[in-house]
């Protein structure tokens, strides 16, 4: 798919602007999320996937009891995408990184 000139991208005959794109990817993200089957509890060879390098990030606590992290990435064609971990689950995706990182 190639946007328009103005734009745009149309999709099944219909034009939509930036906005709509983003509510259409929600929604199939929504629907998807209900097919079977379920979307792989792992990244195999034959996965597809969409690498975005140096991606920004932002960090939360959330305002719950549990006082669970949020971490929110920004991918350039899906827009931001946030994921919450307990607090442990946190520390372990933080060590994991960190130990990657050195190589």
């Amino acid at each position: 798919m190639t946007p328009n000139t103005d734009g745009t991208l149309t999709v099944l005959g219909q034009q939509l602007n930036t906005r709509q794109v983003e509510e259409l990817m929600h929604q199939l993200a929504q629907a998807r999320n209900q097919m079977q089957p379920p979307v792989q509890p792992e990244v195999t060879a034959d996965t597809p996937v969409l690498v975005q390098h140096d991606a920004d990030f932002g960090i939360a606590q959330t305002q719950t009891p549990e006082r669970n992290v949020s971490l929110g990435l920004r991918h350039l064609g899906f827009g931001w995408i946030f994921f919450t971990f307990s607090r442990d689950r946190a520390k372990f995706i933080g060590e994991a990184l960190l130990q990657k990182s050195k190589g």
